[in-house]
């Protein structure tokens, strides 16, 4: 008779935490796919759900998308590909949007002020598309995630209130790591809705501000400009 030998003591905690980091992954991944679309929210949900109080055991953003799209794949194969369809031809619309207000306010601005301010103004209303609908996880619960750079938030706030668009502005400090020193950062957010579809707006200081909140190897790390977005979604077969 065979014996199988026992893991020696010392690997058996890793292991069961192991386990447990999968269990999150995937109760915070249902979570989103049912419409918390924030994961550092779901991983804490998840985590709280299954008594975890072990920070070692939590999975990173990363493990968790991946957990995501097997769930997806699994409960929604049918009807997450028409939603995510559909949202990603509304983004385009939204970014389309965005960038005629902003050649709107530069003409504006250049009645008063000079040519390097004119065009500064305009190209800081070329919108960025990150999140779930860029790289291919939204559902009929996600939102449409754009970010601008470098833009004041009275020249936003101006032109949404100029366009009769409500919106809600939510700010949030936070210390963020920006390569050997950490610094303060605000980021401000206007949530709204384009199409009918919950659309979010994220403002940055600075391209170094936004990096720091999404550093490489993260998943909001990757975004994309307008033609870009629509030669990649076109190539998937999405609409313009």
């Amino acid at each position: 008779m065979t014996r199988h030998a026992l893991p020696p003591p010392s690997d058996r905690p890793d292991r069961a935490r192991g386990k447990l980091r999968i269990r999150i992954a995937h109760l915070a991944a249902k979570l989103i796919a049912e419409g918390l679309t924030d994961y550092s929210a779901a991983k804490s949900k998840a985590a709280r759900q299954l008594n975890c109080d072990d920070r070692n055991a939590l999975p990173d953003n990363h493990e968790i998308e991946v957990a995501l799209r097997g769930h997806l794949a699994l409960f929604a194969a049918d009807s997450q590909p028409e939603a995510l369809h559909a949202l990603r031809g509304v983004a385009l619309r939204a970014m389309r949007w965005l960038q005629t207000e902003g050649k709107l306010g530069g003409q504006h601005l250049q009645q008063s002020q000079n040519k390097r301010e004119h065009e500064a103004a305009a190209s800081a209303m070329e919108p960025w598309l990150t999140g779930a609908v860029l790289n291919g996880t939204a559902n009929e619960f996600s939102e449409i995630e754009l970010e601008l750079i470098g833009l004041e938030s009275k020249a936003v706030e101006f032109m949404l209130l100029n366009r009769g668009v409500e919106f809600e502005l939510r700010e949030s400090g936070e210390r963020l790591k920006n390569h050997s020193h950490h610094a303060a950062a605000k980021t401000i957010e206007y949530h709204l809705e384009f199409e009918d579809a919950p659309l979010v707006i994220t403002l940055y200081e600075s391209q170094a501000q936004r990096l720091a909140r999404h550093p490489p190897n993260t998943p909001r790390h990757e975004r994309v400009q307008l033609a870009q977005a629509a030669a990649r979604f076109v190539s998937k077969s999405e609409p313009q």
